[in-house]
């Protein structure tokens, strides 16, 4: 995902921030180095000392760094057409759990930011079958 040296945005949703509303909150913060790699899944980071938060920072929470551009709509990632329904790739599995007796996974949609996770259903991700093989390789304690 990241290496030392990238530059990343901190989603702002775990740390306290000095505005008066969450609503007008900033959504994140950055542009942050990753100072080590603790795993695929957390980093640590060089805080200044104005943030007042422990420096390791789950994946889910960090998007990839790019300048922000003015003016500039954000061009998002549009969906596959697979048996005349749309249809989203999938980047990566986060992680899975149980829920009502049936699996969910955290999903990486692909060409979304990493703040962009979401859990789905593990019926509803026939097509992304190479990647839930891939997350229970990695993770053999994970439900299955």
């Amino acid at each position: 995902m990241f290496d030392i040296a990238d530059k990343v945005w901190l989603s702002t949703k775990h740390f306290p921030t000095t505005r008066p509303s969450e609503k007008l909150d900033y959504k994140c913060a950055g542009q942050y180095t990753v100072s080590k790699v603790i795993n695929k899944n957390a980093y640590e980071f060089d805080l200044p000392k104005t943030i007042q938060n422990d420096n390791i920072f789950q994946v889910s929470q960090l998007d990839r760094y790019t300048p922000l551009d003015s003016g500039h709509p954000s061009i998002k990632p549009r969906p596959m057409i697979v048996d005349d329904s749309e249809d989203w790739a999938v980047d990566c599995i986060i992680n899975s759990k149980q829920h009502y007796r049936n699996l969910h996974c955290v999903i990486q949609w692909a060409g979304y930011r990493y703040v962009r996770t979401i859990w789905e259903p593990a019926e509803t991700l026939g097509n992304a079958e190479e990647r839930v093989d891939e997350f229970h390789l990695s993770h053999p304690r994970k439900l299955r």
